[in-house]
């Protein structure tokens, strides 16, 4: 349940969505209403998660190296089985995952599939995430994705967890020499499994039904710009202390020993200054005593051990995810509290990690005019049966007499319904910069036209 918060993105011209250039190119839009319809062609050769109800993009994973290049592949015969590679061992990289729908979704790398648990489903509090809720065992920290900004996981997790240091994540092949960096647990070519979940009962809910992982060249992404800044979650500011007590399985008072802090002085400060000065005592502490009381476990973010023709097929060699240099911890603003529905995750997927040194990127090539319109087509397509398939989705209308935004007697009954909470208040002309419902305030995914 870690958040960070979305951190602002330069201006991209044109694209209603505002995703990174470097790794989105953006194509072109169309918004007929309110929901906008835009075509992508991903850039670095990422893994993508897409809904079989729309057959659209929910969210990607990029591996992102700049020492070397680096993409994901389908592993062959295996449709749940994929291939992360960069051309050289030892070399520092980062995770990027994008959410490309409208609502928050939470994002797992490694570890064991979360399931409901009847004992903390209905907190509403820091200790919903607890028993089959929480997973400890992933490779990123940071696993909560906001619409359509980028979460670079750059450090790893799982060695944090093990020694108490936060360090880069690097990419070694396992034909290195002993003196390699410190592997960290679940790193081998086991593989970590992917696990994507959707916010209970969002309209994102429903498009993971059914959905499947793929490597596109292409991506449309629907969904309503407006609302997005108007979305708030409820973020608990939780303690440093208690925090890192919780993840060491030791009470705060041994973290103090450890920090060695005056906590009169501490409690003495302002609370904002407080948390940010024990967030600096942790970072400068060596928490590696600590480990003696961590439970061992020796399936800590492991999977077993993958068939080699995995990495032999496409010319690669087996990695591990290692410790890099040691870095200052990654700030986590709050926890996010908030149900997610484990019941709906995304299909099962592995991402395997290799080295490949004789792979080589093709380079750029200018827009092909006929992938371009093919793209624009079928926007066009989507958009024609999309207001039925999501009036389909409403279980009840609730009509008003007239439009709740310019009171007209004359122009007519509302003639729009407002997606997802149902209330047909408002003509189209009037909800095109709608961001809430005027009735119920509930945010406005779309608006679809409607006759009778």
């Amino acid at each position: 349940g870690g958040s960070r918060q979305p951190r602002p993105q330069p201006p991209a011209s044109d694209d209603p969505f505002k995703l990174p250039p470097e790794l989105f190119k953006y194509v072109g839009s169309k918004r007929p209403v309110a929901e906008c319809f835009a075509a992508y062609q991903a850039k670095g050769n990422p893994l993508a998660l897409l809904s079989c109800t729309d057959n659209t993009v929910l969210c990607t994973l990029h591996i992102d190296c700049k020492e070397s290049p680096a993409l994901v592949t389908h592993c062959q015969n295996d449709n749940h089985s994929f291939l992360g590679t960069t051309t050289a061992s030892g070399v520092t990289f980062e995770v990027v995952l994008t959410n490309l729908t409208s609502d928050v979704l939470m994002f797992d790398i490694g570890g064991p599939a979360r399931k409901r648990d009847e004992r903390y489903w209905t907190s509403a509090d820091s200790s919903f995430w607890s028993g089959s809720h929480r997973n400890d065992k992933r490779l990123n920290r940071s696993n909560i994705l906001f619409p359509f900004s980028p979460n670079r996981v750059t450090q790893n997790w799982l060695h944090e967890l093990e020694t108490g240091r936060s360090c880069t994540l690097v990419l070694q092949a396992l034909d290195s020499s002993p003196s390699s960096p410190t592997p960290s647990a679940g790193g081998g070519d086991g593989g970590f499994p992917l696990h994507v979940y959707p916010v209970y009962q969002s309209a994102t809910a429903s498009r993971f039904a059914e959905t499947r992982w793929g490597c596109p060249e292409t991506l449309l992404v629907i969904a309503n710009p407006a609302p997005l800044s108007e979305v708030r979650h409820k973020v608990e500011r939780h303690d440093p202390i208690v925090e890192t007590a919780r993840q060491y399985g030791v009470t705060p008072e041994r973290i103090l020993e450890v920090v060695r802090v005056d906590m009169a002085v501490m409690n003495s400060l302002p609370q904002n200054m407080r948390r940010e000065a024990l967030h600096q005592a942790l970072d400068a502490a060596d928490l590696s005593e600590l480990q003696a009381a961590r439970r061992e476990d020796p399936d800590i973010g492991a999977a077993p051990s993958a068939d080699q023709t995995i990495f032999t097929t496409h010319g690669a060699q087996a990695g591990q995810v290692v410790a890099g240099r040691q870095v200052n911890r990654q700030g986590i603003s709050g926890m996010l509290i908030e149900r997610f529905d484990f019941g709906r995750a995304s299909a099962p997927a592995t991402l395997y990690l290799g080295v490949q040194r004789r792979m080589q990127m093709r380079p750029a090539e200018d827009d092909d005019p006929d992938v371009l319109a093919k793209l624009m087509k079928e926007i066009d397509d989507r958009i024609e049966g999309r207001t039925a398939a999501l009036r389909q989705d409403i279980n009840e209308v609730f009509e008003c007499e007239h439009c709740v935004i310019c009171l007209g007697e004359d122009s007519g009954p509302p003639d729009a319904i407002l997606y997802q909470c149902g209330h047909r208040c408002v003509h189209v002309a009037c909800a095109a910069l709608l961001r809430r419902c005027p009735m119920c305030r509930a945010p406005v995914a779309a608006v679809l036209p409607c006759t009778s």
